[in-house]
């Protein structure tokens, strides 16, 4: 009798043993099941990040734009010039400065793409951080280096441009757009992009190949490579990288 009982201990012990064994084992299974499920979910949840910055960034624009034709409703329907005289300033003003100072615009990150700056905020708390910019401003120029003064009329029925030397309807021009100073380290400092000229400041493609663009129609939206070019700009200038 003794040894039945301690037969029978020595089945519950061993039953014990495999019974842990087989639950470490199932652990191990949802483990890696897990794993896979996260490996497949993490480009949707990038994906999704990615869209949210995106929308971000149109709302910057549609700011850029609304902050934009307020002024020029206020200044004879012209927009800001990139860089032009300011009363009072010391030295002559680039546009997004010149919107704060007639306050149509606060400093805020506006100015900031967040696919290109995800980060925390990049504006100090009196003036514009130009170092960090990613959004620039299309100037008026013949040349390419006398684009001071000059403005854009942008609620004309047709906008001309002394660069390509054409008019767009509004719905075709865009005033602003994604863009990126390829020769610097950061790809930043960029406040303004060339279109119809060979230059380091150019549009930018960030957003899945498309770049997200402010029309003088009010309208923010993103465009392609081929509309972009089809636009008036050359195809060196856009940025694909």
């Amino acid at each position: 009798m003794s040894n039945t009982i301690t037969h029978t201990s020595g089945n519950h012990d061993l039953k014990r043993v495999r019974r842990s064994v087989f639950t470490l084992i199932e652990l191990l299974v949802v483990i890696a099941i897990i794993a896979i499920l996260a490996a497949m979910l993490m480009p949707a949840l990038q994906q999704a990040r990615e869209r949210g910055r995106t929308n971000n960034c149109l709302n910057n624009m549609k700011q850029l734009g609304t902050a934009t034709l307020m002024y020029a409703d206020s200044f004879k329907g012209y927009a800001p010039a990139v860089q032009q005289y300011y009363p009072g300033a010391a030295s002559r003003q680039l546009w997004n400065n010149v919107l704060v100072k007639e306050n149509f615009l606060r400093v805020s990150n506006v100015f900031y793409c967040p696919s290109q700056y995800p980060g925390s905020a990049l504006w100090p708390h009196t003036d514009a951080n130009w170092s960090y910019w990613t959004y620039g401003m299309r100037p008026q120029t013949k040349s390419g280096a006398d684009y001071q003064d000059r403005h854009f009329r942008v609620n004309a029925a047709r906008v001309s441009d002394l660069c390509s030397g054409k008019e767009y309807s509004p719905s075709k021009f865009f005033l602003f757009s994604d863009s990126v100073k390829t020769t610097d380290a950061n790809k930043s400092q960029c406040n303004l992009f060339f279109t119809a000229i060979i230059h380091a400041n150019k549009i930018h493609t960030r957003h899945g190949n498309y770049a997200n663009m402010w029309f003088a129609d009010g309208s923010a939206r993103a465009a392609e490579l081929a509309s972009i070019v089809e636009m008036g700009c050359l195809e060196d200038q856009v940025y694909r990288f």
